[in-house]
This record gives C-alpha cells, structure tokens and sequence, in this order.
C-alpha cells in the first residue's frame, strides 16, 4: 500500500429541476439527479468529480454509481487505486477528475469557445437568434432527428437563415434516421454550412458511404461510448479525415473517465481530426471540469457545454477555486450519503 494521499472524502447526492421536460431516447426528464465526489488531500486542498449516469445512455443507475463510487473512493483515500476498467463510466469520470485536479496544481482563468446549443427551431430560439447581441460563435450545435428529414431540414434551414454565413452547424443526430434517411436529410440542406453531424444512423460502419454519397462530414459520439468499444475500429473501420471523419466528440461522463477521453483525444489530434469535449446534462461543477479537460488539449477548440441552460438553476454547484471547498450553503442544500476518514 502507497501512503494516503487524502485525509477523507464525502459523497453528496443532489437533484435539481430543469427548466422545462428533457426528451431522450425513451424517457423524458423534468430533473436531473447525480452525485458529487470531495477529497482533501493532506495539505488540506479539496479536490472534487462528479458521477451523474444520464438516463438512456449511462448502462449504471445513479444508484449502482453511488455504490460503486463510495468503494471506489474509500480505495484511492486508502492510498490504493481502483482499477478503472471495472468502473462504471460516470464513477470513472469522478474518481479521475480527481487525479487530474491533483496533476493540474491549478485550474486555467480562461474560458473555452462556446458553441450554444439550440434544440430545435422553436419561437424561443428563433427570437434567440434574432436577437443576438455581441460576437457570434463560430458554430451553433442543433438537434435532429426528432422530426421527418422535411422538417428536420426546414428547421435547419430557418436557423441558418438567422445567423451569420460565416457561422456553421453541427448537428447531433443520436442516431435517430436510417441510413436512406440521413441521405435525404444531406441533400435537402446546404452541406457546405454543416461542420458534420453526430451519430447519424445506428450504424458507424454506414458513415464514410454516407460522407461519400452526400458530401456531409459526420462526429463519432454514441459509438465511442459502447462497452466493447475499441479504438482499433476506427482503423478497420475506415474512419480517417479523409473519408469524411471530422470531430470525436467525448462525453466524460458516458465514454469512461478522464484517461480514457484523453487517450482517444491524442489518437484524433495526431489524424488532425477534431476533438470537441461535451457535456451530459451534469450540474456547474461537472461542466466546469469537462471545460479545464477540453482547455488541458485544445484552448482554442469550442466545447459542446449549452447544457447548463436546461436547468432551472443553472449555477447549481459551481466548482470552485483550486483547492477550495464547496460553501456550507451548497453542501447543505444536497445530502450527504457517505463520509470516509482515512487512517493516519
């Protein structure tokens, strides 16, 4: 056993409103429950991650996460760590936060580019984008895939009409069209405004024929976060720049952890393929540290991090100055379900 690098470590649950109901897959959420993760090493410095599974896309329960991260943290706090492919991807996303905030020493003062999130072409968004004041980003991120590709084009088509020619889309399909589907999508809209989409169609291997038949870029999303997932597909699978491969877009908290994001991220950077990190509904403090990880490899890359903007607080646990503790106030507000003191 190495020495304790911390004193102790808590575990506190939180569950905030959103703004209004969240559709997924199959379910749709009105408030977003997770757990945050704080461990003070022994100069007394706090450091802190969080696990919060996103249903119809996390395979763990915020339940099984709250599990496994109390035995998880009570291992590092111990001085030994956990073995991280047995981790659930959320409770890996917490648990190396943690290491990371310690190989850091500080946190970065600048903000990442943004890239706002509109989830669709509704009367708010629309006034939204009419409205705009100040620069413009260089792109937006819009949801399709809900709708027939006639709509889902002349929702695309609406949006670009109220912004700028030099701002693109991209797009994030969840694989929601078939591939004949995403065919017709492609060539009802003007590619050349399209950065790429996400995760067309259920099938990656249909992506580069896509790319070939249409013109449209597309992002590697869901298949980066299957369990069996190996980087070595993307070789034999043919996804390369050059047949159309155009972002990996890492989600902490459902792809497994810091290392496993930050080893994809330096494979893609090395085919000049770009690497946006992205957010899954986590609270402030969550979205923060996704933000120090997109900073930590590309500072000038704009992450997908809108997703703040459906909560009805969306300051709710902002992550603090390096090495400082969470309020009393904030602490309070969530319930602490797991305290462990290290042996010293």
């Amino acid at each position: 056993m190495t020495q304790a690098p911390f004193q102790s470590c808590s575990v506190y649950r939180y569950q905030q409103p959103l703004s209004k109901p969240l559709p997924l897959k199959t379910v749709t959420l009105t408030e977003r429950q997770g757990l945050i993760l704080e461990m003070i090493d022994q100069n007394g410095l706090f450091h802190y991650g969080e696990a919060a599974p996103l249903p119809d896309f996390s395979r763990e329960t915020v339940a099984e996460a709250q599990q496994q991260l109390k035995e998880a943290a009570e291992h590092y706090c111990a001085g030994k760590l956990p073995d991280h492919s047995l981790l659930y991807p959320s409770v890996a996303f917490a648990i190396e936060s943690i290491q990371f905030s310690l190989s850091q020493g500080r946190w970065r003062q600048q903000k990442a580019p943004e890239s706002p999130l509109l989830m669709g072409a509704d009367a708010l968004t629309l006034k939204r984008l009419e409205d705009w004041s100040g620069k413009w980003p260089d792109e937006f991120k819009l949801k399709v895939g809900r709708h027939r590709t006639g709509q889902d084009a002349a929702v695309v088509k609406q949006v670009l009409d109220r912004i700028p020619v030099t701002v693109k889309l991209r797009l994030d399909a969840n694989q929601r069209w078939s591939f004949d589907e995403a065919v017709d999508f492609a060539r009802q809209v003007p590619v050349s405004r399209i950065s790429y989409i996400e995760e067309p169609t259920p099938c990656c291997e249909e992506f580069p024929r896509l790319f070939r038949e249409t013109g449209v870029g597309y992002g590697l999303d869901e298949t980066l976060q299957r369990p069996a997932f190996d980087r070595s597909l993307l070789k034999i699978n043919g996804f390369r720049a050059e047949n159309g491969l155009r972002a990996v877009v890492l989600k902490p908290t459902l792809v497994g952890g810091v290392s496993k994001c930050l080893s994809l991220a330096d494979w893609a950077r090395k085919k000049t393929i770009r690497v946006v990190f992205s957010s899954s509904f986590e609270s402030a403090l969550g979205v923060s540290l996704i933000e120090q990880l997109s900073l930590h490899c590309d500072p000038l890359e704009s992450p997908g991090l809108d997703t703040l903007s459906a909560f009805q607080n969306p300051g709710f646990c902002r992550l603090p100055e390096y090495g400082q503790p969470l309020s009393l106030d904030l602490l309070s507000a969530m319930e602490k379900v797991w305290r462990y003191r290290s042996a010293r």
